[in-house]
């Protein structure tokens, strides 16, 4: 059996442990999680306004994911617009399953 899954809120990122999730998404020619990480480091995005939140997803304590949501940054009355941005991988050790 695989191991459990924690999915925490994070009132700080854990900008240092990014590293591999912005690698590996980098390969994957994704830029979400650098993004997520210099917007933090900037002051453009910290996740602090009313119903905005940053997560982390562990599996085994390693750091495996992470998600930031945002007020949908959309005018009143629009009908679509970005909710949020995630990322997840599966550690490589670990078997995919369909």
């Amino acid at each position: 059996m695989g191991a459990s899954v924690v999915i925490e809120r994070l009132r700080e990122p854990v900008v240092g442990s990014l590293a591999s999730l912005i690698d590996e998404s980098e390969r994957e020619g994704l830029r979400l999680v650098r993004r997520l990480a210099d917007e933090w480091a900037s002051g453009a995005d910290r996740f602090d306004r009313p119903s905005e939140a940053l997560f982390a997803v562990r599996q085994a304590g390693r750091l495996v994911g992470v998600c930031g949501l945002n007020v949908d940054p959309m005018p009143a009355g629009r009908t679509s617009g970005a909710c949020g941005t995630s990322t997840c991988r599966s550690p490589p050790d670990t078997e995919r399953r369909a």
